[in-house]
């Protein structure tokens, strides 16, 4: 299997960990000329679609490909904060909205997903 098929797979597996999966439309890309880096995302945010591209000029072992698909999928879920820090358009209950979001995400993936349990009334 090829480098570039392993990287996607993994991203995919931490997509789904995240449960972004059905959020993102991602495509996945290779070149030789990324300097200084494994590999990147470029995302569009209004249409919830991304480019994550492998640098092929470097061999990576397994592990490195692993840490790698998830280090761009951190961008992923981070980007909804990132957007809104950078449009500074946000009030505190929207801040806590997607602070919350993230939380959930991050709850799921190291917990495992939970069924919905709310506060009885």
């Amino acid at each position: 299997m090829s480098q570039l098929r392993k990287f996607k797979k993994y991203c995919e597996h931490y997509m789904e960990k995240f449960g972004i999966d059905k959020e993102w439309v991602v495509y996945y890309s290779e070149t030789p000329v990324l300097s200084n880096r494994y590999a990147e995302t470029t995302y569009w945010i209004d249409s919830k679609v991304a480019t994550i591209t492998l640098n092929t000029a470097l061999d990576h072992p397994e592990d490195r490909l692993k840490r790698m698909a998830f280090h761009e999928v951190c961008h992923l879920v981070l980007a909804d904060i990132i957007a809104m820090a950078k449009s500074r358009k946000f009030d505190d209950e929207l801040l806590q909205t997607e602070e919350h979001r993230l939380i959930n995400r991050l709850e799921n993936m190291m917990l495992g997903r939970q069924k919905d349990w709310r506060l009885e009334e």
